[in-house]
């Protein structure tokens, strides 16, 4: 059994310093770190150089497990964040309230209530990274041209639908569950449970909004090999064999990683 690299705040810290490690990646609505900790993993791995950057306006720098700028989007530019240049990426996970079912259940235009894309500057923070990708909910009629993961096509027990619009080309992967494949709904165990079962246990002490953000390591990893500005970062078993199985068929190739049910 493979052991994780533990690091403590200090730790962190000192690997993450702008003086040591380059910027490659910005984490913008990073939360407390939905994606970060995919991130982590995935830029402690051998052969890997630089490192990530979460930015929220809320202030999650003690939880956070990377460098983080404590801004808003609305404010933020290359030297805000104390840039020279565009990173290779910029993820974006930007609030999806505006979007999400339940919220046409309380509202008749969440979009009148919720901050969308427009009021989030969400497209001009695309310029940040030389790549980027925006992540949201399905329903996100905001997205351009998205792609959808979910659990199953990564031989997972949850399903967890969620969208990605990149501007570099990525294969979907998702399938339908078979009718005798037994999936767990996170209306059945709870939120903290649910965690567990989609690979986030470091979201388990998390509120229930957090938890239902974190976003599964096998889809960052899957995502990020696929982008050409970080070709050193790769799933467990290599990206040639696993794009060249398809949507549903290269399961073992990411087994090892983001914890597991």
């Amino acid at each position: 059994m493979e052991l994780r690299r533990e690091y403590t705040v200090d730790t962190l810290a000192e690997l993450a310093s702008s003086d040591q490690r380059e910027i490659r990646v910005l984490d913008v609505f990073s939360g407390p770190g939905g994606v970060g900790f995919a991130l982590r993993e995935l830029f402690t791995a051998p052969g890997v150089n630089g490192w990530f950057c979460g930015v929220d306006e809320t202030d999650y720098a003690e939880r956070y497990p990377g460098e983080f700028r404590h801004l808003d989007a609305r404010d933020l530019t290359l030297e805000a964040l104390g840039l020279d240049e565009p990173v290779d990426l910029v993820w974006l996970s930007p609030p999806c309230q505006a979007y999400a079912r339940p919220s046409h259940v309380h509202y008749d235009d969440p979009k009148a209530v919720f901050p969308t894309f427009e009021d989030l500057g969400v497209r001009d923070l695309t310029r940040l990274g030389r790549e980027y990708v925006i992540e949201n909910v399905v329903g996100c009629d905001d997205l351009r041209d998205p792609v959808e993961l979910n659990g199953v096509a990564f031989g997972e027990r949850y399903v967890y639908r969620r969208l990605f619009e990149t501007s570099f080309d990525l294969p979907e992967w998702s399938v339908r569950a078979d009718p005798e494949q037994e999936t767990v709904p996170m209306d059945s165990v709870g939120e903290k449970e649910y965690a567990r079962v989609k690979g986030t246990h470091f979201a388990t002490e998390w509120d229930k909004t957090e938890i239902r953000a974190a976003i599964p390591g096998k889809y960052v990893a899957y995502v990020l090999s696929h982008c050409p500005t970080l070709p050193a970062i790769e799933v467990p078993g290599g990206n040639v064999e696993y794009r060249k199985r398809g949507a549903g068929g290269g399961n073992a190739s990411l087994g090892s990683f983001g914890g597991g049910a």
